[in-house]
C-alpha cells in the first residue's frame, strides 16, 4: 500500500499566498536537470528532485514510479509501450479549436469562440419537428453529437493528458510541445480560444440554448490539469502560458459558481453533482483558490456521500439508469478522484461515515456480490461485467490501502484490458506491483482510524 507520505508534496511546492505562489513554484521548477546519456536533443532534461504539483494523482506515487521507469524497471515497460503508442497518435493532425464548428452552430450560440454540444440522449419529436426534442435514456444521437463541439472537447483533453504524461515517463520534449500547442489553442490563442463559460453545453434542440448537465462535458479537464504540471521544467509551456491558463481557470470556476447553469448543475443529486464538486475543486486549486477547493471537499462528505449511497451502500440515483452498471461505476469513479484530491488537502473522505453507514467503503462493498456474481444485476438492462467497476476498485486499493478491499480487487477482479492489465497505462498512475504487498502477507482486515490531521 502507499503511505500517507505519497500524498504529500514537499514544502517547496506546496500552495502560498498569492503574492508568492507562482514565482516560487516555477523557481523550484527550474532546479538542478537530469542528464540522461545517449538521449537524442529532442528528450528535454527534466529537474531530478521536481515533484509534480498534481492532485488527482499522487506527487510521490509519480516521482517514485518515473524513477522505476527511469531506470528500466520490466514490470512497467508493457505500461510505458501502451503510454508511448497513445502519445505517438496524438503528434500528427490539426490541433482541436473550439472555432471549427461550423458556422450555422456558431451563430446560434453567440459565436465561434463558446462551446457548443447537444444534449447526448436527445432526439426529435417524430410528430412534431418544432416541439422540444426528447429523450431516450441510453440512445446516444451520435449524428447530432458530432456535428457540435463536443469531439473536439474530447480530443483536446485526450491530447494534453496523453502528452503531458508521456512527456514525464519519456522527457521526449515532443510530447510535450504538442500537449503545450494544443493548450494554447484551445485556451489561450485570442483567435481560437475558448470563451471560460459552458452556456451552450448540451442544448436541447427548441428548447434551451444549454443545459445544466452540459457541465459534465469539461470534466476531463480536471484530469488534464494535472498533465499540464507534468509539463513543467519541458521548456515548452512556460511560466507566461501557466500565468494566462490560471487566469483561465479562475474565470471558469467563477463561471461555475456564479452562473444560472453552473449553480443548478450544483444542485444535482446524481454523479453530476459528484463531478461538478470534482471540477469545481481542481479548477479552483489551479487558479490559486485554496479555500474554495476545501470548502468544496469538506462538504463533499454530508452533500454527496449522505444523499447519494443509502446505508446498504447502493446509489439508486445510478441504479436507475438504462446503462445503470456503467452510471454506477461512473459515479463510483468519481468518489475516487474526490478521496484523492482530498488527501492531498489533508481531508480524508475515506473516514466519513453518517451515523447509519453511509460511506464511500460502503459504496464499494455493495459492489461485492455482482462483481462475485453479475448474473444478480437486475438494474437498467442489466448489462454488467464484473470488470467494470475494476478502474474504481484498483484506485481505492492503491490510494486507501484498505486490506478488504485490496483482497477482494486481486481475489476477484480482472484489472481493466483483460488482454494484459500489464500493459493498461493505469500502471503508470497507481503501479499494481504495489498494491500487493498486504495481500501476500495475508494480513487480516483492521478497524483503523484515521484522523484528519494524520493525513497529508
Amino acid at each position: 500500500m502507499y503511505t500517507p507520505a505519497d500524498f504529500r508534496m514537499p514544502e517547496t511546492h506546496r500552495i502560498l499566498p498569492k503574492t508568492a505562489a507562482l514565482h516560487h513554484k516555477w523557481r523550484v521548477a527550474a532546479s538542478v536537470l537530469l542528464a540522461l546519456a545517449g538521449w537524442s536533443a529532442a528528450h528535454a532534461a527534466v529537474p531530478a528532485t521536481r515533484t509534480p504539483d498534481v492532485y488527482l494523482l499522487s506527487p510521490g506515487i509519480l516521482v517514485k514510479t518515473r524513477q522505476r521507469v527511469m531506470h528500466g524497471d520490466a514490470a512497467l515497460q508493457p505500461a510505458l509501450a501502451s503510454l508511448k503508442a497513445a502519445a505517438d497518435k496524438e503528434l500528427g493532425g490539426e490541433l482541436a479549436k473550439v472555432t471549427d464548428k461550423p458556422a450555422d452552430i456558431a451563430g446560434m450560440v453567440g459565436g465561434k469562440h463558446n462551446y457548443a454540444s447537444v444534449s447526448v440522449y436527445f432526439w426529435p419529436d417524430e410528430k412534431d419537428p418544432s416541439a422540444p426534442w426528447l429523450m431516450r435514456d441510453g440512445q446516444p444521437n451520435k449524428e447530432m453529437i458530432a456535428k457540435y463541439d463536443g469531439g473536439r472537447m474530447s480530443a483536446m483533453l485526450r491530447r494534453v493528458t496523453t502528452c503531458g504524461l508521456a512527456y514525464y515517463f519519456t522527457n521526449d520534449r515532443n510530447y510535450a510541445r504538442r500537449a503545450a500547442a494544443q493548450l494554447r489553442a484551445w485556451f489561450l490563442d485570442p483567435a481560437t480560444r475558448m470563451n471560460p463559460n459552458m452556456d451552450y453545453a448540451q442544448c436541447v434542440p427548441n428548447k434551451s440554448k444549454g443545459s445544466p448537465w452540459g457541465v459534465i462535458d469539461a470534466n476531463g479537464m480536471s484530469h488534464m490539469l494535472d498533465s499540464v504540471a507534468l509539463l513543467a521544467g519541458s521548456g515548452e509551456w512556460n511560466e507566461r502560458d501557466n500565468a494566462a491558463l490560471k487566469q483561465w481557470f479562475g474565470e471558469f470556476s467563477s463561471w461555475l459558481t456564479t452562473s444560472d447553469l453552473g449553480r443548478r448543475e450544483r444542485a444535482a443529486k446524481n454523479n453530476h453533482g459528484t463531478f461538478y464538486d470534482l471540477l469545481l475543486a481542481r479548477t479552483a486549486l489551479f487558479a490559486g483558490n485554496e479555500e474554495l477547493a476545501r470548502d468544496v471537499v469538506q462538504q463533499f462528505g454530508p452533500k454527496r456521500i449522505a444523499t447519494q449511497v443509502l446505508p446498504d451502500g447502493s446509489t439508486p440515483h445510478e441504479q436507475g439508469r438504462v446503462d445503470s452498471a456503467s452510471y454506477t461505476c461512473w459515479n463510483l469513479s468519481g468518489y475516487a478522484d474526490m478521496l484523492v484530491l482530498g488527501r492531498r488537502l489533508g481531508i480524508d473522505l475515506w473516514q466519513f461515515r453518517t451515523t447509519d453507514g453511509r460511506s464511500i467503503r460502503r459504496a464499494a462493498e455493495w459492489f461485492i456480490p455482482y462483481v462475485e456474481d453479475p448474473a444478480k444485476w437486475t438494474f437498467g438492462n442489466r448489462k454488467f461485467s464484473k470488470t467494470s467497476p475494476s478502474g474504481f476498485f484498483w484506485m481505492i486499493s492503491a490510494v486507501t490501502g484498505d486490506p478488504k478491499i485490496n483482497r477482494f480487487f486481486r481475489s476477484h477482479m480482472t484489472p481493466p484490458n483483460e488482454t494484459g492489465w500489464h500493459k493498461n497505462i493505469q500502471m503508470l498512475r497507481w503501479p499494481m506491483k504495489d498494491l500487493t504487498s498486504e495481500s501476500k502477507q495475508g494480513s487480516q482486515p483492521t478497524n483503523r482510524t484515521t484522523t484528519l490531521n494524520q493525513i497529508p
